[in-house]
C-alpha cells in the first residue's frame, strides 16, 4: 500500500503544499495518493527527501528488504525515467 497520504498528514501538510514542492498540480498529486497514477522515480526521491523516509517506507514496505532494488533494477528504473521524460518532450514539441 502506498503511504503518501499518511506521511503527508504526519507532517501536517496539505496536498497543495506537497504538490508545490513537487512542481505539479494538486490534482496530479491527489492521483498519486489515491493510486490512480504511479509516481515516477524522481517523484519518489523528492517525497522521500521531503518526509525523510526511505522509498521503501513510502511504498508501504513492512520489511526494509521487501522492495529493495538491485543495482541493475535501479539502473533500469533510471533509464525508464529518462525515456519517459524524452517521450514527454517529444509530445510537447508535436502539440
Amino acid at each position: 500500500m502506498i503511504m503518501f497520504k499518511q506521511f503527508r498528514e504526519s507532517k501536517n501538510m496539505t496536498q497543495e503544499e506537497v504538490a508545490g514542492f513537487l512542481g505539479t498540480s494538486k490534482q496530479n498529486y491527489s492521483r498519486y495518493e489515491s493510486g490512480k497514477t504511479e509516481a515516477n522515480y524522481d517523484t519518489l526521491i523528492k517525497l522521500s527527501q521531503l518526509y525523510k523516509v526511505s522509498i521503501n517506507a513510502l511504498l508501504g514496505a513492512k520489511d526494509p528488504g521487501e522492495i529493495d532494488l538491485t543495482n541493475e533494477e535501479f539502473s533500469i528504473l533510471s533509464k525508464i525515467n529518462e525515456l519517459s521524460k524524452t517521450i514527454d518532450e517529444i509530445k510537447k514539441r508535436r502539440s
